[in-house]
């Protein structure tokens, strides 16, 4: 492990600042601690070539609010081990609260990706707490495949709608093949 790690601490706010490496990876992180809040200003994760950027703040008010959002580019899971070959790309959010009840809403979304030699694209949000999902939108396509989650599952009156178009599935697996299309609604949701 080698790098640079700086800390500046004085009455109230407290600052950390680290560049560390080892090997393939790397971690560079600004962050700040004042009062009870907690600001990452700015974190870099890079590993094997792939890297994750993402900016966050956690408040130090009764809700304890929270909102982070970031951005994947280059995640290949082959260069990690047996995986399969890929380039990943996206972007990601979330925000809410860890009390008095955890909830939170999340955003993501996949683009100019490709897994197995498959155009990878999509995304979709929705906002989850204890025992409850709700205005859930999500659409990913891989090659000729598609699925979709549309919905919201755990309260009464709530539905969660499904739907698989698999036009090839051997881009999931090399062992699968053939077309595969379901649709669903699972018990409890509706």
């Amino acid at each position: 492990l080698a790098g640079k790690l700086s800390f500046d601490a004085q009455s109230t706010t407290q600052n950390v600042r680290a560049d560390l490496r080892d090997g393939a990876y790397r971690v560079r992180i600004d962050a700040a601690h004042h009062g009870d809040a907690l600001q990452v200003k700015a974190a870099h994760i890079s590993i094997a070539g792939g890297e994750l950027s993402l900016i966050g703040e956690l408040s130090p008010a009764r809700s304890r609010a929270f909102h982070a959002e970031g951005r994947f580019a280059h995640c290949d899971p082959s260069r990690l081990g047996d995986y399969p070959a890929a380039l990943i790309n996206g972007s990601f959010s979330a925000s809410g609260q860890l009390s008095p009840e955890p909830q939170a809403a999340l955003q993501f979304s996949v683009a100019d990706s490709r897994y197995r030699g498959q155009r990878l694209r999509g995304g979709g949000k929705i906002r989850v707490s204890p025992g409850h999902i709700r205005d859930g939108d999500i659409a990913l396509e891989l090659g000729a495949n598609r699925l979709s989650v549309r919905g919201a599952f755990g309260a009464p009156g709530d539905r969660l709608d499904w739907r698989l178009e698999g036009g090839e599935l051997a881009a999931f697996a090399a062992k699968l093949g053939g077309r595969l299309n379901a649709s669903g609604t699972p018990p409890g949701s509706s």
